[in-house]
């Protein structure tokens, strides 16, 4: 009887010390990948952003704007109104794009940091069972996504980045616990505020 204890001990522990390695080699992972996500997700956000602030110059360049080209009258609506709607339209597209690119920056950021928090603790305290337990996480709200795609809405960020249910508990508790203390987004705030900016010299130039 002891023997069959101590067999099924040393299997139950050859099972944890397996799911520490894969958990191990997932953190290895995820640093990697996050690392060069972050990287491309930056990128095309200023890409983006460089994009936005060309138009804007060329628009402001131009003498004749609206375009001659623009129908006056069509559904009652002016020329200026026509090209204002239609400038709207492109803006928020280009804005919709470098928001959707700075979220995800952020978000690999944060799944970064989570994943090496987990990793020092790991090195430190070998997880236990619990900890390497599929987690439960809830799905962001809608409300908080849409206001995240205009200006950045933090409060929603930690139910946005892990919405999957085969991480560890213990790494989805470290990328939570990072998401709560990003504090105020200075880059993503500044970016947003000259994006609007820009919008609103587009639509005095063409109002004027």
């Amino acid at each position: 009887m002891s023997n069959e204890c101590a067999d099924h001990k040393e299997k139950k522990t050859a099972s944890l010390k397996e799911r520490v390695e894969r958990a191990g080699k997932l953190l290895g992972y995820l640093l990697a990948q996050a690392d060069s996500y972050h990287n491309h997700k930056e990128s095309r956000a200023y890409a983006g952003l460089l994009v936005m602030l060309a138009i804007c110059g060329g628009i402001l360049s131009l003498q004749d704007w609206p375009p001659k080209w623009v129908p006056c009258g069509t559904l009652g609506l002016s020329s200026h109104l026509l090209t204002l709607i239609g400038v709207s339209v492109l803006w928020l597209l280009a804005h919709f794009y470098i928001r959707w690119q700075f979220r995800h920056r952020r978000g690999a950021a944060i799944t970064y940091n989570g994943a090496l928090a987990a990793l020092a603790k790991w090195i430190k305290d070998e997880p236990t069972k619990g900890d390497l337990d599929p987690s439960r996480t809830r799905k962001p709200y809608c409300l908080a996504k849409i206001l995240d795609s205009l200006f950045p809405f933090h409060k929603g960020t930690p139910n946005m980045l892990v919405e999957r249910t085969d991480f560890p508990d213990w790494l989805v508790k470290n990328i939570h616990q990072e998401a709560e203390q990003i504090g105020f987004i200075f880059d993503e705030w500044l970016v947003t505020v000259g994006s609007i900016l820009a919008f609103i010299i587009i639509a005095i130039r063409t109002c004027r």
